[in-house]
Protein backbone atom coordinates (compact mmCIF):
# COMPACT_ATOMS: atom_id res chain seq x y z
CA UNK A 1 0.00 0.00 0.00
CA UNK A 2 2.90 2.35 0.72
CA UNK A 3 4.80 1.69 -2.65
CA UNK A 4 1.27 2.29 -3.90
CA UNK A 5 0.93 5.79 -2.53
CA UNK A 6 4.70 6.79 -3.25
CA UNK A 7 3.68 6.40 -6.86
CA UNK A 8 0.76 8.17 -6.59
CA UNK A 9 3.01 10.84 -5.21
CA UNK A 10 5.67 10.71 -8.20
CA UNK A 11 2.89 10.78 -11.08
CA UNK A 12 2.09 14.11 -9.49
CA UNK A 13 5.77 15.10 -9.44
CA UNK A 14 5.90 13.89 -12.96
CA UNK A 15 9.08 14.41 -15.57
CA UNK A 16 10.96 15.69 -12.18
CA UNK A 17 10.44 11.84 -11.07
CA UNK A 18 11.33 10.39 -14.48
CA UNK A 19 15.29 9.98 -14.06
CA UNK A 20 15.08 7.80 -10.63
CA UNK A 21 11.37 5.80 -11.41
CA UNK A 22 13.94 4.52 -14.70
CA UNK A 23 16.45 3.83 -11.95
CA UNK A 24 13.38 1.63 -10.23
CA UNK A 25 12.24 0.19 -13.62
CA UNK A 26 16.14 -1.03 -13.98
CA UNK A 27 17.03 -2.45 -10.80
CA UNK A 28 14.02 -3.64 -9.65
CA UNK A 29 11.50 -6.43 -10.52
CA UNK A 30 8.18 -7.34 -9.38
CA UNK A 31 5.32 -5.13 -8.28
CA UNK A 32 8.05 -2.60 -7.86
CA UNK A 33 9.14 -2.33 -11.74
CA UNK A 34 5.78 -2.72 -12.87
CA UNK A 35 4.48 0.09 -10.98
CA UNK A 36 7.44 2.47 -11.84
CA UNK A 37 6.83 1.00 -15.33
CA UNK A 38 3.21 1.78 -15.38
CA UNK A 39 3.48 5.50 -13.83
CA UNK A 40 6.13 6.12 -16.46
CA UNK A 41 3.53 5.68 -18.90
CA UNK A 42 1.04 7.95 -17.17
CA UNK A 43 3.53 10.54 -16.80
CA UNK A 44 4.18 10.54 -20.58
CA UNK A 45 7.67 11.82 -20.47
CA UNK A 46 9.92 10.83 -23.44
CA UNK A 47 13.10 10.81 -21.26
CA UNK A 48 11.88 7.38 -20.04
CA UNK A 49 11.74 5.86 -23.09
CA UNK A 50 15.29 4.24 -23.17
CA UNK A 51 14.69 2.42 -20.05
CA UNK A 52 11.62 1.19 -21.61
CA UNK A 53 12.91 0.23 -24.61
CA UNK A 54 16.26 -1.38 -22.46
CA UNK A 55 13.64 -3.81 -20.54
CA UNK A 56 11.72 -4.84 -23.81
CA UNK A 57 15.75 -5.54 -25.45
CA UNK A 58 16.94 -7.48 -22.11
CA UNK A 59 13.33 -9.35 -22.30
CA UNK A 60 11.95 -7.80 -19.14
CA UNK A 61 8.50 -8.14 -19.00
CA UNK A 62 7.69 -7.17 -22.76
CA UNK A 63 3.73 -6.21 -21.99
CA UNK A 64 4.15 -3.34 -19.16
CA UNK A 65 7.16 -1.69 -20.94
CA UNK A 66 4.73 -1.96 -24.32
CA UNK A 67 2.02 -0.45 -22.58
CA UNK A 68 3.65 2.42 -21.15
CA UNK A 69 5.35 3.15 -24.41
CA UNK A 70 1.94 2.82 -25.99
CA UNK A 71 0.59 5.22 -23.08
CA UNK A 72 3.44 7.88 -24.25
CA UNK A 73 2.00 7.20 -27.95
CA UNK A 74 -1.63 8.31 -26.82
CA UNK A 75 0.08 11.14 -25.56
CA UNK A 76 1.32 12.64 -28.72
CA UNK A 77 5.26 11.28 -28.21
CA UNK A 78 5.45 9.54 -31.89
CA UNK A 79 8.92 11.63 -32.76
CA UNK A 80 10.60 9.91 -29.42
CA UNK A 81 8.93 6.50 -29.72
CA UNK A 82 10.61 6.39 -33.45
CA UNK A 83 13.72 4.25 -31.53
CA UNK A 84 11.50 1.68 -30.01
CA UNK A 85 9.86 0.26 -33.05
CA UNK A 86 12.57 -1.72 -34.53
CA UNK A 87 13.09 -3.40 -31.03
CA UNK A 88 9.46 -3.95 -30.10
CA UNK A 89 9.36 -5.71 -33.59
CA UNK A 90 12.30 -8.26 -32.92
CA UNK A 91 10.29 -8.96 -29.74
CA UNK A 92 7.39 -9.85 -31.42
CA UNK A 93 8.89 -11.91 -33.79
CA UNK A 94 11.24 -14.23 -31.18
CA UNK A 95 7.47 -14.43 -29.69
CA UNK A 96 5.74 -15.72 -32.37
Amino acid sequence: LEWQTSLKVLERIGPPAVEWLCRVCLESGGSRQEGAIRTLGRIGAPEAIPALVHLIERGDWLVPPARALADLAGKGRWPALKAAVPVLRRQIAMWR
